[in-house]
């Protein structure tokens, strides 16, 4: 049976993760994910409301991941 990874929105992934006067604004977490430097989706109308997967922790960078498999099926 597989699991299926959970979105939360960004702002809640971002108040379990930073020290209260150190979360990342909205702007900046809607960057990282389409940036890639966390998992997460735009979801909605027009631009899209940032969700994060669940797992992620701060400094994983996905775009390694990417990065590897593009790499591998290279070779």
């Amino acid at each position: 049976m597989s699991t299926q990874r959970k979105l939360m929105r960004a702002r809640a992934w971002a108040k379990l993760h930073f020290a209260e006067g150190s979360v990342p604004g909205y702007t900046i977490l809607r960057e990282w994910v389409i940036n890639g430097y966390v998992d997460g989706e735009l979801i909605g109308d027009n631009s899209g409301q940032a969700y994060i997967y669940e797992d992620q922790k701060p400094g994983m960078h996905s775009k390694a991941k990417e990065f590897a498999q593009a790499l591998a099926l290279s070779e």
